[in-house]
């Protein structure tokens, strides 16, 4: 079976140090530039207000991103 026009998915968002923990993005933390968010095949760095576009692939199942120097992940996925 196949679906004509569901071939990838495309991903945009923005990464930000998230102050509070609450895993959303609020008004005054910080934005983070040029920082590599990947989809597994392509790879974009953010612009200068933490954004970015990824064009998605057919076997696409995670986005992730470069931990810079001096930041750590910290949320259920990472410990």
């Amino acid at each position: 079976m196949a679906l004509p026009g569901i071939m990838s998915a495309q991903y945009a968002g923005k990464v930000f140090v998230d102050a509070n923990h609450n895993g959303r993005y609020d008004k005054g933390e910080t934005l983070m530039k040029n920082i590599s968010v990947s989809d597994g095949l392509n790879v974009v760095k953010t612009d200068a207000k933490g954004g970015f576009e990824l064009p998605g692939h057919a076997k696409a199942r995670v986005v992730f991103i470069t931990t810079p120097s001096g930041y750590k992940a910290e949320n259920a996925y990472y410990h």
